[in-house]
C-alpha cells in the first residue's frame, strides 16, 4: 500500500498568514492554522514567505521560528505526561 503525504500550505506576508499570493487578506492566526492542520492529520506544512524586503523576511522568519519552538515545547510536555 502506498503512503500519500497530505501537504498544507501557509503563505506569510508582513508577519501574518494570508490566504494566497494573490489574496493578501488574513488567513487567521499562524498558531491556530498549524494546530488545525496538525489535528486534521496533515503530514507536512509548506510555508511560503511572500516578503519583498529583508526586514519583512526577518519578521516572517522570526514568526516561523517562534512557532516551531512553541510546537517543540508542546511536544516535550506531551511526552513527559
Amino acid at each position: 500500500m502506498k503512503h500519500k503525504n497530505i501537504v498544507a500550505t501557509i503563505y506569510l506576508k508582513n508577519g501574518e498568514a494570508v490566504k494566497s499570493p494573490s489574496d493578501l487578506s488574513s488567513a487567521g492566526d499562524l498558531k491556530e492554522l498549524t494546530k488545525l492542520y496538525n489535528d486534521s492529520g496533515i503530514d507536512k506544512i509548506l510555508i511560503y514567505d511572500l516578503s519583498t524586503g529583508d526586514e519583512e523576511h526577518e519578521k516572517n522568519k522570526e514568526l516561523v521560528q517562534k512557532q516551531y519552538e512553541e510546537a517543540e515545547n508542546e511536544n516535550e510536555d506531551d511526552e513527559e505526561s
